[in-house]
């Protein structure tokens, strides 16, 4: 029993403790395409190390001339099991320019060099050429040109390209601040003086003389009815008297 749990506990123990082995890289195997162009190329580099796995990870530096394009890109790690545990595929591919720059893009062979490194040691070396056949001058030259001979090799401006489409609309911006007060504007002319009008006229005198009318009819029936209670009161008062 003790041997069978002794031999698991081996077993486990082997598959949780990954087994670290440095790599003995004999070369590296580079290719580029294309092989020529100019600035504007982009050029693919494949770089395959031999062996092309193994335990530790390796970086690479690639370096244009005297020029470093790519600094300390890591290989790829292959994950085998749930604790961590695999291997490094010592494989990459990517994709440079020539440098815009002097002398790095004058015209002729130009060295690539990959150096591959594990930690911080290297391992290997390795490189290549590409060919330079079309001189574009970078920038700051075009700048230092005299300004009457840059009009002369200046073409003439070409056509106006079709208008594209508009754009969507983009999100409504934030209201802005109310701004002064305007000046006071000039007084205006005077109008023209209406007409009158009679209808209206006439009937709004119609309606106040029938207004007046009312109210002296009302007055008058009033002015009856005091007098009346007047006449009653006295013949009542009479009437005591005589009593």
């Amino acid at each position: 029993m003790k041997k069978v749990f002794l031999s698991v506990f081996l077993s486990l123990l082997v598959t949780v403790i990954p087994v670290v082995v440095a790599t003995t890289v004999t070369s590296a195997n580079i290719e580029i395409y294309p092989n020529k162009g100019d600035i504007t190329t982009a050029i693919f580099l494949k770089v395959r190390e031999i062996p092309l796995t193994g335990n530790l990870s390796h970086y690479l530096y690639v370096i244009w001339d005297s020029k470093i394009l790519v600094q300390r890109t890591e290989d790829i790690f292959v994950q085998t099991d749930m604790w961590g545990n695999g291997y490094f595929i010592h494989a990459w591919d990517l994709t440079i320019h020539a440098p815009n720059e002097f002398p790095y893009s004058e015209l002729g062979i130009h060295n690539i060099t990959i150096i591959i490194e594990e930690g911080y040691i290297e391992v290997c070396r390795n490189g290549t050429n590409f060919e330079i056949i079309n001189y574009i001058p970078p920038l700051e030259w075009w700048k230092n040109l005299p300004q009457d001979f840059l009009k002369n090799i200046t073409g003439p401006q070409g056509p106006q390209g079709i208008q594209g489409e508009q754009g969507v609309q983009g999100p409504k911006g934030d209201k802005g601040d109310t701004g002064p007060q305007g000046v006071k504007g000039e007084k205006g002319l005077q109008g023209k003086k209406g007409e009158v009008d009679w209808t209206y006229a006439i009937i709004t005198f119609g309606a106040v003389f029938t207004f007046i009318i009312l109210l002296l009819l009302g007055l008058g029936l009033i002015n009856n009815r005091l007098r009346t209670l007047e006449l009653k009161i006295k013949e009542v008062e009479k009437k005591e008297a005589e009593k």
